[in-house]
Formats: structure tokens, C-alpha cells, sequence
């Protein structure tokens, strides 16, 4: 199921789901009332409380006492509100000073212990096909077996063809919208991260609402986002969880996704979080705002060390234990291909007399250049006979540079010579190595 127009798919749920579903939750009147009253009318106030069994506190001083006393009854029960009608005559004839009426709120909430708290659940709605994957996450979030429901229905324009519900039952709603221990945006965070599409009802106080909330579809994105039960997580992409399954291999403990950074280029959200201040970022694309943020990590935070697992380091990963983890998802599309880098600076005085005689389909040559002043990630870009061109664009250079720096080398070659810039076509060269960053040794 899908919608763009949410609010329309809202009042579709209404008019043709909605409406098959009848609350069981009670909803409850309840204030907290505060009054003062005169020391020798106090006996009588409490007989009157006692003979409802009204639940209060009171606070006595010289010649008045203040009290705080719980209101509360069922709002849809006849009984209850005639009882409670009677309750306040018989305090009509009582003289005493009303001094606040204060409704249920967390800060009051647990001041008396025989509050009603008025159960909820949650019915959620799930294409069919996802029943296996969402049963997975409810087992790990709730620790709970569900038990689908099945709806003959369907809907071509909001992708529907027959339905599944189940209950999330009171105890365990907390952990719905939050629970840090499984992720940051509970049980809801989980299931649009792993791209399952759902709609809500939500039965509280005696009537259910609707809700509908669908995550913009990227119809560019070729990764596999859903649940993998076997480490416990939804990932964004079959690199990402194998990359899990490593380090659950490997025995290095991680958390994904645990939290953004704010760049200058906006947030970013990194992959992996290790607990020795590493953090790790898996890339099938290097596309320009995700450089930027890359590129503004490395140079402005010193607290975490950022390591980079795009296809060229990828591909020994795969090929290291496709055949050792169980469950490692096969993919096609972990071989290196080829990126288009800018060179730049190809017009200071002293290179131009070496920049004059490069050509289209010229082959280069990639140094690094730790020990730059003015960047520890410089990447010199010389030609045939060693003589200085220019330097790989610095967003560019951070990602190279800590992929030379393990070892990986590289075919570039001139692809298209502009004034001030020279892209050039960089590709892996020595696939026979097997080259992995430490921690996958």
C-alpha cells in the first residue's frame, strides 16, 4: 500500500476500514480538586469522602486544612455519573473554599496510587506480503508471537490488494514510539526503516483515531531496506548487513544509526558506531552531498575515527566471508567500478608548462601527500614522469586517501581536460590483493 495524499488515505481508512472496528478502552472523567476548608467542618467533609471512597490528601494547619482529592469516574457509565452527581450535592452543603481543578498530566499523575489508568492498543495495518518480516520485528521488540488477522480488500490506486492487522496490547505500548533499546524511534522507527508501508488505528478513551504516516518513496534507490532477523536490525541496504553479520562474526560490538551529526552541509547520520570511537560509513555511491558531509567529518571531529567501506573495499570484504558467515546476502553489485575525480589546481604557474602537454585518454598517476600543510589527506595527481598536475579535489582526497592509505591502487586516466580542471576516470588496479582496514583481520 501507498498513498501521496496521506490525508486522503486517511479519510479512505475511515470510510472503509475504520468503521469495522469498535473501541475497548474506557475513557474516564478525572481532575485532581483542591478546596480549604474550616477545621470544624472537617469531619463532616471526610465522612462524605469516605461514604464514596474518595481518594485524598490533606494538609492541616491552625484553623483551616487545605486538601487535594482524586474526581474520577467512567464517562460513558450511567451508574458511575449519577453516583458522582449525587457526590457533588452532598458537597454543595459542605462550606468550603475551591481553590483548583487540575486534569491527569505527568506531572500529577502519580500522586494518587487509585488513578485509573485507561488501557490502549494500537491495531496496525500491513500489506500481506510483509507478514513474515513484521512477525520478526514484534518477536524482537515485544518479545511477542502476533497473530495476524486477514482483510479482503483492495484499492489500485493505493496499491492495495487484501490486507493484514494485529494488536499491540497495552503493556507493551511504550515501546511503540520509544524505546532507546531497540531503536531511536521504537517500534515505528523499525518498521519504516525497514521499508515496511503501514497505517494505524488507535484505540484510546472510549474512541479510535487514525493514523497514517508513509515515508516518501525514493524511487532511485536500489537498495533492500527491510528487518534481517538474524542481527536484529533493519538496515538500508544488503551491504549493511553484511557488514553486521562481520562484526558479529568478528565479535565488535555495534549500534546503527545511533545518532546525527550536524555538518555545516546539514545532518548526517553515520552507518555504524563502534565502541572504541570508531564509526563506519557504507557507501555503494559516493553521490556530492554525501562527500561534502564525509569530507567536513574527517577534517572538524577529532572524538571519532571515520572509517570508509564503499566498493572498492567492499569487494575483499565480500569475497572474505561470503563463504564463512551464514546468511551473508549475495550481491551483483559489489565489483569496484569507475568514478569521474576532479583535478584541481592545474593552474598554478609551475604546473601549467606540465598540464600543456596532458591529453584525453593520457594515463596518471596518484601520490599521497600526507605531510601537506594544508591537508593530511592530500592526494598529488602526477604524470608519466613524475611531474606535479595538480591535486585530487579535497571532498574526493578524504575518501582516496584512507584507501591508498591501506594499501589500494589505482588506473587513472584523462577523461575530459577543461581550463581549470582536469576530470580523470580512477579505477581499482589490483583486485588480486586482498586489502582489509585492521578491524576485519
Amino acid at each position: 500500500m501507498y498513498a501521496d495524499n496521506q490525508p486522503a488515505f486517511r479519510q479512505y481508512v475511515i470510510d472503509n476500514i475504520a468503521k469495522n472496528f469498535h473501541s475497548e478502552t474506557l475513557k474516564y472523567q478525572q481532575n485532581i480538586v483542591e478546596i480549604s476548608i474550616r477545621n470544624k467542618e472537617l469531619n463532616n467533609l471526610l465522612g462524605i469522602f469516605n461514604e464514596f471512597h474518595i481518594p485524598y490528601k490533606i494538609n492541616k494547619f491552625d484553623s483551616r486544612t487545605n486538601i487535594r482529592y482524586l474526581e474520577q469516574f467512567e464517562a460513558s457509565d450511567i451508574y458511575e455519573k449519577q453516583r458522582n452527581t449525587i457526590f457533588n450535592n452532598k458537597m454543595f452543603n459542605i462550606e468550603y473554599e475551591f481553590l483548583k481543578s487540575e486534569s491527569i498530566s505527568n506531572l500529577n499523575k502519580n500522586e494518587f496510587e487509585e488513578l485509573l489508568i485507561s488501557k490502549q492498543r494500537t491495531i496496525f495495518f500491513i500489506d500481506q506480503s510483509n507478514e513474515q518480516d513484521v512477525k520478526n520485528i514484534v518477536k524482537y521488540v515485544f518479545g511477542i508471537d502476533v497473530l495476524f488477522e486477514r482483510m479482503v480488500i483492495s484499492n489500485e490506486k493505493y496499491e492495495i490488494d487484501g490486507l493484514s492487522y494485529f494488536v499491540i496490547p497495552d503493556e507493551h505500548h511504550n515501546e511503540i514510539r520509544n524505546s532507546e533499546r531497540i531503536h531511536r524511534y521504537g517500534f515505528v522507527g523499525i518498521m519504516h526503516d525497514s521499508g515496511v508501508e503501514f497505517f494505524r488505528l488507535y484505540d484510546k478513551n472510549g474512541s479510535i483515531s487514525v493514523m497514517v504516516q508513509f515515508k516518501p518513496r525514493n524511487n532511485n534507490r536500489k537498495s533492500v531496506i527491510k528487518f534481517r532477523d538474524d542481527v536484529k536490525s533493519p538496515f538500508r541496504s544488503s551491504w549493511e548487513a553484511n557488514i553486521a553479520r562481520v562484526f558479529n562474526h568478528l565479535d565488535i560490538k555495534w549500534n546503527y544509526e545511533k545518532e546525527f551529526i550536524q555538518t555545516e552541509h546539514g545532518a548526517y547520520l553515520p552507518d555504524f558506531w563502534l565502541s572504541d570511537n570508531k564509526i563506519i560509513e557504507v557507501k555503494g555511491f559516493w553521490d556530492y552531498e554525501s562527500r561534502l558531509k564525509v569530507s567536513w567529518f574527517v577534517n572538524n571531529i577529532n572524538t571519532y575515527s571515520l572509517l570508509l567501506i564503499d566498493r572498492d573495499l567492499y569487494y575483499d570484504i565480500y569475497n572474505s566471508f561470503k563463504d564463512v558467515i551464514p546468511n551473508f546476502e549475495d550481491d551483483t553489485s559489489h565489483n569496484p567500478t569507475k568514478e569521474t575525480v576532479p583535478v584541481v589546481g592545474i593552474t598554478i604557474a609551475e604546473r601549467k608548462k606540465f598540464v600543456v602537454n596532458i591529453s584525453e585518454g593520457d594515463d596518471l598517476f596518484l601520490v599521497r601527500d600526507p605531510l601537506n600543510e594544508y591537508d593530511k589527506n592530500a592526494i598529488k595527481v602526477v604524470d608519466l614522469d613524475k611531474n606535479h598536475i595538480g591535486f585530487i579535489s579535497k571532498e574526493w582526497a578524504v575518501i582516496y586517501s584512507y584507501k591508498m592509505d591501506l594499501g589500494i591502487k589505482y588506473k587513472v586516466t584523462v577523461k575530459e581536460k577543461q581550463p581549470k580542471v582536469i576530470n580523470v576516470s580512477v579505477v581499482r588496479s589490483n583486485l588480486e590483493e586482498t586489502i582489509l582496514d585492521p578491524i576485519f583481520i
